[in-house]
């Protein structure tokens, strides 16, 4: 959706498009984030004007909330009073979905059992979260034109690095303020990275003298060597790509129940299972490391393998199929990192863009049986 927003807002050469997220959506964007453990960032929630979400290069035309301050109620009785049809998204009914377990069940429920105005209480903090970030921000990137050090010579190996006796001088907020500027400069945005992630990073900052590494999401390091702190790339030579190239394993999918099947690949892990209950059957995030798929839509042989030239893929929630060269583009993974994303296919057909997107082909729909669903968990 927000592609072809994206695209209408070209043709028409605007620099904004309104949509129409409440404050309910507000509310409901902070309860979700504390159940991940954001941080001061999550917890904002969303702001009036925001950068375009997705694909997250786009950088002239801004996302426009202009009704976070009214109630969905108030919209639905206003579309009464001029005889205007109400519309609502048929999928913000399925309990598949985290977020509308959230919307139909949690909130309902502190609502009735702990605080009638839970949803004002969660805007208020949203408010209040929003404005310390503000200031945090400020702060930080006076900080950041002092401390970091760019090496851009090749703009698809971008690498920030800090002086860790420098950056060991901060308040721990502002270092990992930092790492989490350091991180999106380099990779582009922070999808995927968690609060568990920078707390692992500012965590090398006290090791001045030891040289250790932190793998990150979307093939990203973080390295303490010889006094620096420096966020950069896996794959940093042509050999480091060229090694993964060719390199495939292929394996027979589970047809027992609660059966495992362990496979490792140039260090990564995968586990295969097929369930036995729907119930262990959870809705995730689409670019989680843990992915459900529908047994139906797939043959019986998997192939664990890396990109080459040509490869189409159907995205989750697109009708048609997509070269993952674009898909990769729009993704905003760079030319370094793209080979370094694993691929499941299967009978040929890539099912899953590990850390990505699975296959709109082997999505789970309401009618299936626990017998037909997959479980697949990726390691790094």
């Amino acid at each position: 959706r927000y592609e072809f927003l994206l695209k209408v807002a070209q043709e028409q050469q605007s620099n904004l498009v309104a949509v129409a997220h409440t404050a309910d959506d507000l509310a409901e964007t902070v309860l979700e984030h504390i159940l991940r453990g954001s941080g001061l960032n999550g917890l904002r929630g969303m702001s009036e004007i925001s950068g375009w979400p997705w694909p997250s290069k786009e950088t002239k035309v801004k996302l426009f909330r202009p009704f976070l301050d009214i109630n969905k109620s108030e919209t639905s009785l206003y579309c009464d009073s001029i005889n205007q049809a109400f519309r609502q998204d048929t999928t913000n009914d399925m309990l598949d979905f985290t977020r509308n377990r959230v919307r139909k069940t949690l909130m309902p429920l502190l609502a009735s059992e702990y605080n009638p105005q839970i949803q004002n209480a969660l805007i208020r903090l949203s408010r209040s979260s929003a404005i310390d970030f503000d200031y945090i921000e400020q702060e930080m990137n006076t900080l950041w034109k002092e401390m970091s050090v760019f090496d851009t010579y090749n703009p698809e190996e971008l690498r920030v690095e800090f002086d860790m006796r420098q950056i060991s001088t901060l308040h721990p907020s502002m270092q990992r303020h930092l790492v989490r500027k350091a991180y999106t400069h380099v990779c582009g945005d922070t999808r995927r990275i968690t609060e568990k992630h920078i707390s692992a990073v500012v965590k090398l900052i006290d090791h001045i003298h030891e040289n250790k590494t932190i793998h990150l999401p979307f093939g990203l390091m973080a390295q303490s060597i010889d006094g620096k702190l420096c966020i950069c790339h896996r794959s940093k030579s042509p050999s480091d790509i060229l090694s993964l190239e060719g390199v495939e394993r292929h394996i027979i999918l589970p047809t027992q129940i609660d059966e495992q099947i362990h496979v490792e690949i140039n260090s990564m892990s995968f586990c295969f299972k097929l369930l036995s209950d729907r119930g262990q059957y959870k809705s995730v995030n689409p670019s989680g490391l843990t992915q459900y798929f529908c047994t139906n839509a797939m043959g019986s042989q998997a192939t664990i393998r890396f990109w080459k030239a040509g490869d189409k893929f159907k995205p989750l929630g697109m009708r048609g199929h997509k070269k993952l060269q674009d898909f990769f583009t729009d993704a905003k993974v760079n030319r370094v990192q793209r080979h370094c994303v694993p691929l499941i296919a299967v009978d040929d057909e890539i099912v899953w863009v590990v850390g990505h997107r699975i296959s709109d082909t082997v999505k789970i729909k309401q009618d299936i049986d626990a017998t037909n669903i997959l479980e697949i968990a990726f390691k790094p």
